[in-house]
């Protein structure tokens, strides 16, 4: 049952106005209305009463559901909107619908208007619930990006089953491209190293695979435009996929040069 709605309800004929009214009351929906029929009155009220749903009927003296609808969309709201009218073609309902309109209710049948109501309200609590759920994803993936670049570090995973390869910002980075440059694919990833670690890599990558196990290797990344060379370490091991059922080898992968470097400072300062 949906309790405490402010309904803002679009008609110029009182009697039709306390019968939509009455009949929400009678279903037990708990609201606060208000009944507007210009232009003006409805621009005013969207700003001031804040309306949780739009009742709204098709044709007033000078004034449209359409154009109401149509001044919600360029307002940037998605507060639920109710057609409710006399008679309706399937062609024009189809198309109202089509513009963003939630349901349409023929007067003759106000009986399905309150359950019209409650599923438009859930709706619409449930796509925002959503839209919520998709921005933390976004900041949390924004975040976590950020972070790889910071730290000098990338993540990666193959569906063994599609052969289907993701990177993650840092890892672009790491083998030495730009996002857009290339697509995340095996033979990618393996195009910059080093010619003198390459073997040990894919034997390292391969014996993984086959026996899905974890499995860990250093090697070096060349990168002709600045004619640079770093020390990467790449962890990889196996995680069940949800959707097919199979293993999918995930990996991780940091830049170790600082670390490379400074041993062999350490084992030159000893054979001197």
């Amino acid at each position: 049952m949906t309790q405490n709605l402010k309904i803002l309800h679009i008609e110029d004929v009182q009697s039709d106005a306390e019968l939509v009214e009455r009949t929400l009351r009678k279903a037990g929906i708990d609201f606060e209305k208000l009944v507007v029929d210009t232009r003006a009155e409805y621009l005013k009220a969207l700003d001031e009463f804040n309306p949780d749903v739009i009742l709204s009927d098709h044709s007033l003296p000078a004034f449209n559901s359409l154009e109401a609808l149509r001044l919600l969309k360029q307002r940037g709201r998605d507060t639920p909107f109710i057609l409710i009218t006399a008679t309706v073609s399937e062609e024009f309902a189809v198309n109202v619908m089509k513009d963003g309109a939630s349901d349409y209710v023929l007067k003759d049948r106000l009986q399905r208007l309150p359950s019209a109501v409650n599923n438009a309200i859930a709706k619409h609590q449930s796509d925002n619930d959503r839209h919520a759920y998709q921005n933390k994803i976004f900041q949390s993936e924004a975040l976590f990006a950020k972070a790889e670049l910071l730290a000098g570090f990338g993540t990666w995973r193959m569906e063994l089953a599609t052969n289907t390869t993701t990177w993650s910002a840092g890892t672009y980075l790491l083998l030495g491209f730009e996002r857009d440059e290339v697509d995340a694919s095996y033979d990618n990833f393996i195009r910059n190293i080093h010619p003198d670690d390459l073997e040990l890599f894919e034997k390292k990558f391969n014996d993984a695979i086959m026996n899905a196990e974890q499995a860990e290797v250093d090697f070096r990344i060349c990168n002709n435009s600045n004619d640079t060379t770093r020390y990467l370490n790449c962890q990889f091991e196996f995680e069940s996929n949800e959707n097919n059922g199979q293993a999918d080898i995930i990996g991780f992968i940091q830049d170790i040069t600082r670390s490379k470097e400074a041993q062999s400072e350490i084992e030159n300062t000893l054979k001197n």
